[in-house]
């Protein structure tokens, strides 16, 4: 065993630093490009693009539309009070309300959504309505074809 105190010093410093940047990542996005109102971004967790998704709206407001590589669907909004059991409630025109599962840090809320839920989701026209514990949230997206925004959400995943 090694008593030079600056070898041992020097070591732990090495160990420290390897532990610290193999275990901590650094979230980033990098823009994919533009349909109406949505940035397409993509999400890299470290070195690797782990998602890519549609965001709407600016600073604590934003929404987005998440698809991972293996097609499973997500929606974000704002967070409301921290809680790992609420329902999210989107109102699409037709009057056939979508809901699903989700969850708040109180910093985010999300909650997966299934395809046919998401195919629903994608007849929606000139305002997106979420509404979690209570709270509402609008995005008004115009004519943009929401079918458009996940097909090119899906090609940024390529």
């Amino acid at each position: 065993m090694n008593r030079n105190p600056t070898v041992t010093k020097l070591l732990m410093t090495l160990t420290l630093s390897t532990l610290c940047s193999s275990t901590s990542f650094a979230r980033s996005e990098e823009r994919a490009g533009q349909v109406g109102p949505f940035t397409i971004l993509r999400v890299y967790d470290g070195n690797d693009s782990t998602r890519c998704v549609a965001s709407i709206g600016s600073g604590q407001s934003v929404m987005r539309i998440s698809i991972s590589y293996d097609k499973k669907y997500a929606i974000s909004v704002p967070g409301v009070r921290k809680n790992a059991k609420l329902i999210m409630y989107i109102e699409p025109p037709d009057g056939d309300d979508i809901s699903f599962a989700a969850t708040s840090d109180g910093n985010r809320s999300w909650g997966d959504i299934d395809a046919k839920q998401f195919r629903t989701f994608l007849r929606i026209k000139n305002e997106i309505s979420v509404q979690i514990d209570g709270v509402k949230f609008n995005y008004l997206i115009g004519n943009t074809s929401l079918a458009e925004v996940a097909r090119k959400t899906e090609q940024c995943n390529k």
